[in-house]
């Protein structure tokens, strides 16, 4: 109800933009990490994801090729049903 009646205080939500932006941050600041196998400063310098770059680089295989999900295959189509036909 404080909701409804804007009685909530939207700047020490637990779920703002602010602690969003933070917690990317510091999951690609370990990915970064990894990547050059050292510590690194945050903020970081770099804006592109160093995920992607070790993927594109080999420096992490991927195990299985496509879409995440490894049932992704079995949706499809119209009725989008997890369940082969």
């Amino acid at each position: 109800m404080d909701v409804l009646d804007g009685k909530l205080d939207y700047d020490h939500a637990i779920s703002n933009a602010t602690h969003g932006r933070v917690v990317t941050e510091i999951m690609m600041g370990l990915f970064e990490s990894a990547r050059k196998r050292r510590r690194i400063e945050l903020p970081l310098l770099t804006k592109l994801n160093p995920l992607s770059l070790m993927v594109s680089n080999g420096d992490l295989p991927v195990e299985w090729p496509g879409a995440y999900e490894r049932r992704s295959r079995l949706v499809r189509g119209e009725g989008m049903t997890w369940h082969e036909n």
